[in-house]
């Protein structure tokens, strides 16, 4: 991220809180916010454009399978930072949100209710969870009720300062007002009802009585459930999303380079005129770059790949059963007419290689198939100091 947007974003932070928004809000748009600048860091924030958010929400959001959730969040983030920005291109009303799902929940039966709350012979505990069920209650908002906040006469409870700073009302059972009764009575709670907010491992109280010990397997049991329901339901979508987000690609005659992000580098062979590239590349890929240079007998120009989808070139692959992008770090044009793609490797991540590796070796065959003129694989630099590329079709490092 360059340092205009980094400013904004702090002018924005201080806005924020002289508006006295929450400091969760204030972290999860400012980072959202970072996510967004980063991504299209060779861009001042004054030429931002609505095709740049949709690119982003195309390509970073929904390409990367992240939840409608975030997305809104995004949103949310972007049309206030714009609302207070001046002179820029954004339509903050042409910021649109994404369409809402509508899901069944996974309800538990009455006896599994019964069987969690029941599980619990502490009265304190037994009345807390009571009380979180029955009057639909967060976490926080148990942890701050005080008995002044009971109102028996009239079967309310009031909860204060709720999200988003504000006060509601909800209804209390007569069963569960006969509870809180019992309980006062023996524990004669001060100001709070009696609740400790951590314990010494950092878990709040409250989720530690429902992960009780007689509830683990319960809960074991209908995670399990869900999580086996919801993973090929899952997969679909993400593979859905990914077949939609296929783009031709071909490398763009200018790239925009970023002062505070990008180093000018005296390369000959580099396809763009100056060289400039990101100063966090690895130590593998410096080190290679350097070796090519010296390739000028072999190298008619070398391209150095990023990660974002239309910007730079991709390989569809699987890894743990579930559909992922490959970017090889270089493409490079030999003078004998083939092109050369390339992935450096080093350590732990040449070992960890093993699905990319062998994706590129199948990208390359169909490709070759197909009329094109392509050889590559993983590189890495062995014991003697020497560059190897690893083409075999099942890698072994």
């Amino acid at each position: 991220m360059n340092r205009e947007s980094e400013d904004a974003i702090i002018r924005f932070e201080t806005w924020l809180l002289s508006k006295r928004y929450s400091k969760s809000t204030i972290k999860t748009y400012c980072d959202a916010l970072r996510v967004f600048f980063t991504y299209h860091k060779h861009i001042s924030i004054q030429r931002i454009t609505m095709q740049h958010i949709i690119q982003f929400n195309n390509e970073y959001i929904i390409g990367r399978s992240l939840s409608i959730s975030y997305q809104n969040q995004f949103v949310n983030a972007l049309k206030l930072f714009y609302l207070i920005m001046q002179n820029t291109n954004v339509i903050i009303e042409n910021i649109a949100r994404p369409r809402r799902e509508y899901r069944l929940p996974n309800v538990l039966s009455k006896e599994e209710v019964k069987l969690i709350l029941n599980t619990h012979r502490n009265l304190k505990h037994r009345t807390m969870l009571c009380l979180l069920y029955s009057c639909g209650l967060r976490s926080g908002e148990l942890l701050n009720l005080q008995p002044i906040h009971i109102d028996s006469k009239r079967n309310i409870i009031l909860i204060k300062q709720s999200k988003g700073k504000k006060d509601r009302i909800v209804p209390l059972s007569s069963k569960i007002l006969e509870m809180l009764r019992e309980y006062y009575r023996l524990y004669k709670p001060k100001k709070y009802l009696g609740i400790n907010y951590q314990m010494e491992n950092g878990i709040i109280h409250i989720q530690y009585l429902f992960l009780h010990d007689k509830n683990l397997s319960k809960f074991s049991e209908l995670l399990s459930k869900a999580t086996g329901e919801y993973k090929p339901i899952k997969k679909a979508e993400v593979k859905a999303k990914i077949e939609e987000t296929i783009y031709d690609w071909d490398i763009k005659k200018e790239e925009f380079f970023n002062q505070h992000t990008d180093e000018k580098l005296d390369y000959k062979l580099c396809i763009y005129e100056p060289c400039y590239l990101g100063k966090d590349r690895s130590t593998p890929e410096n080190e290679f770059e350097k070796h090519i240079e010296t390739k000028a007998d072999k190298i008619e120009w070398w391209f150095k790949n990023g990660v974002s989808k239309k910007d730079f070139f991709g390989i569809k692959y699987e890894e743990n059963d579930l559909p992922q992008t490959f970017y090889p770090d270089y493409i490079i044009q030999l003078t004998s007419g083939k092109t050369f793609i390339g992935d450096t490797k080093a350590g732990s991540t040449a070992t960890e290689a093993k699905s990319r590796a062998e994706a590129l070796q199948v990208y390359i065959k169909d490709q070759n198939g197909k009329g094109k003129n392509l050889v590559g694989g993983i590189i890495i630099k062995d014991d003697t100091k020497k560059w190897r590329v690893n083409q075999q079709d099942i890698y072994n490092y």
